[in-house]
């Protein structure tokens, strides 16, 4: 309700919203392309969202299903938990949490971050620890995040080919 009360339109630009799974990749293409034209670039902000799906429910495929939706110069951003920079509180953290609520927190690696991404292109500096984001821009955080934050861009023509995942 409240991010309802929150959306306005103008004649400049659209905002919605839509409550979906994001594993029903289907729905969300649909609902979305009310208010987004994908046949423009767009950017699918997928931030601390995809370590609540679990491996079984394939999120790799989930995001290249999305990708493939996408125009060329379409931008995908993903920040994701990761235990590689806190082993021990972070898992500590995530154990508890996974005790109390029914859907489980999966914290994954910067190999596994990186290979969500499906080979699209990635956008300097690549997969990096969330705080390392262009700090030039964004300025100095004052403490650490357990997250790893990357984008990637569509290829914007043919002459573009999306590449493995890097690093």
């Amino acid at each position: 309700m409240h991010a309802r009360a929150l959306l306005t339109s103008t004649p400049q630009g659209v905002c919605d919203y839509l409550d979906a799974d994001l594993r029903d990749t289907a729905t969300i293409v649909a609902r979305a392309s009310n208010a987004l034209d994908f046949t423009q670039p767009v950017a699918v902000l997928l931030l601390a969202v995809l370590h609540f799906i679990p491996d079984r429910d394939d999120p790799a495929g989930i995001i290249a299903t999305l990708a493939r939706q996408l125009a060329p110069g379409s931008y995908l951003v993903i920040s994701h938990l990761t235990s590689d920079f806190a082993p021990g509180p972070v898992t500590a953290g995530v154990g508890a949490y996974n005790t109390l609520v029914p859907t489980a927190l999966i914290p994954r690696s910067h190999t596994q971050v990186s290979s969500l991404f499906a080979g699209l292109p990635l956008v300097p500096p690549g997969v990096v620890p969330l705080t390392e984001w262009r700090p030039a821009i964004a300025g100095p955080f004052p403490q650490t995040a357990d997250l790893y934050a990357g984008v990637a861009r569509t290829p914007a023509s043919s002459h573009e080919r999306p590449a493995r995942a890097r690093s």
